[in-house]
């Protein structure tokens, strides 16, 4: 759907079997105790381009490019979905037993029922209160007004590892669907700032205008609404607890994979900041300014501007902070 020319949008197809997409084949996995094991597998097309993660150097206007092609694929699912809806032949995929409604550990809208079953694993008093925090918020702010978010089929995994990046510099494509579901439209974007805060730009000490940066390209093509804005901040801080509770808790479970700890400890010093160590007016006033305007902030060559919402994060100095406007 994705890749019709409508959407221009470049990502991995399935390539069909003589059997179908799928086959079921014996694989070794990690986890030595469960190692074969019997796996679905498919075969994806190969798309050109480097992952954004393995920029050493990001430009905050590539994140907001970023945030732009993510909020086309928003915008394209919910074109899909309506042609599902619309269609008697796939009625199956929007039934309780589809895998567009499954259950799923990392949909930000299970956030208070999953993290909480792990929090008491993690062995930092300050960081396992933060969470605690982040869970308590969510089921006093969110689960009483959940019915009022929109509901649509989702990414969910938008990282910098899934945002491919051309060799010119620009951004390239989306990968990897395998944890798409149907869920609250809004999580996309708070999963993707909550990965935009740790990405090789945020973590040059501009964690907050990484993510402001996401956001800004996003909503130049997929407006959010006042409500779902309101509560981006606790969204993302929900994602940055599940990232930090469910990577700590499986490292301890097999420590010989460090790749466990890879958004892990990055997703606690995010949450630090989003949550414990900024102000919560600031950073909606942030989150607003980003998406003012955002749909004429783009040059003629594509990139968006973003020097309004450059500020480095509160724990860096600056040295211009007496004379600014």
């Amino acid at each position: 759907h994705l890749s019709k020319d409508v959407y221009r949008i470049k990502t991995s197809c399935p390539v069909s079997t003589s059997k179908g997409r799928v086959f079921i084949h014996e694989l070794p996995v990690l986890s030595r105790e469960h190692s074969p094991c019997m796996l679905a597998v498919r075969l994806l097309k190969w798309i050109e381009g480097a992952p954004m993660s393995s920029r050493p150097c990001l430009a905050i206007e590539y994140v907001a490019q970023a945030g732009e092609l993510l909020g086309r694929v928003t915008s394209a699912l919910d074109e899909m979905m309506d042609e599902l809806e619309k269609d008697p032949r796939s009625a199956f995929m929007l039934t309780e037993k589809s895998s567009l409604t499954r259950y799923h550990a990392w949909d930000v809208k299970n956030t208070d029922q999953i993290v909480q079953k792990f929090v008491h694993h993690i062995e930092d008093e300050r960081i396992r209160t933060l969470v605690n925090d982040v869970i308590e918020s969510f089921q006093k702010d969110i689960i009483p007004v959940q019915r009022d978010f929109r509901v649509g089929i989702i990414h969910n995994h938008s990282s910098d590892a899934n945002i491919l990046m051309e060799d010119k510099g620009g951004v390239g494509g989306v990968i990897d669907f395998g944890d798409s579901l149907s869920s609250w439209k809004v999580n996309e974007i708070a999963i993707a700032c909550a990965y935009a805060m740790i990405n090789s730009y945020g973590n040059t000490g501009h964690s907050l205008a990484s993510a402001a940066a996401m956001l800004r390209g996003f909503s130049s093509v997929y407006k959010l609404s006042s409500f779902e804005l309101k509560h981006l901040r606790l969204l993302i801080a929900s994602r940055l607890a599940c990232s930090y509770t469910l990577g700590y808790y499986s490292y301890k479970c097999n420590p010989e994979n460090e790749y466990l700890l890879l958004h892990a400890e990055p997703a606690k010093r995010a949450l630090g900041l989003i949550w414990g160590g900024c102000d919560e007016s600031v950073i909606n006033a942030l989150f607003n300014k980003a998406c003012q305007h955002s749909d004429i902030c783009k040059s003629e060559k594509g990139m968006f501007y973003c020097a309004d919402i450059s500020f480095p994060d509160p724990s860096i100095s600056d040295p211009l902070a007496s004379v600014r406007t």
